[in-house]
């Protein structure tokens, strides 16, 4: 059965969802900012602290952008 648009919107309008997306562009931003910190300000120049900086900030933006067409080729494994 597929996801339903009308319904995968009601569940991004959702407040509890609503929060948990807000809190995931948040979280990417706070990465963003500590990527900068670390470098820019510190002056380190580590470049597994740096990629994981920068591949937390994705994956947390990723999530705060989810499309309805991107869980259904998930559950359908066309990813």
């Amino acid at each position: 059965m597929p996801i339903d648009v009308e319904a995968f919107d009601e569940w991004k309008a959702h407040p509890i969802t609503e929060a948990l997306l807000k809190h995931c562009r948040a979280r990417a931003e706070e990465q963003r900012t500590r990527w900068q910190t670390v470098s820019w300000d510190g002056g380190e120049a580590d470049p597994l602290t740096l990629a994981r900086l920068r591949e937390r900030a994705i994956v947390y933006q990723e999530l705060a952008e989810i499309a309805r067409d991107e869980l259904e080729e998930q559950r359908h494994g066309r990813t």
